[in-house]
């Protein structure tokens, strides 16, 4: 076992679409590597139960990516 980095759900709203009602639906996220994506599952699901209309990414994405001559930088791309 590693140590548990990974924060609980954050509420926020977001302005309506110009005309309409509906709030924008997004799911924020950061810090998803390679070895340990946790959050990665939960996304895809997500995305597949339309259950937000955009993703943003909100930081620590590519630090590594040149190493092993650009592979791990392919695997973690393909991944996501």
């Amino acid at each position: 076992g590693g140590v548990r980095c990974d924060s609980g759900a954050f509420r926020f709203a977001t302005a309506p679409p110009a005309g309409g009602a509906a709030a924008v639906r997004l799911a924020v996220f950061g810090d998803m590597g390679l070895w340990n994506e946790r959050s990665l599952p939960l996304l895809v699901k997500g995305a597949q139960e339309r259950r937000f209309d955009a993703a943003l990414h909100v930081g620590d994405l590519a630090y590594d990516l040149h190493d092993d001559h650009g592979r791990r930088g392919d695997a973690f791309l393909n991944s996501i």
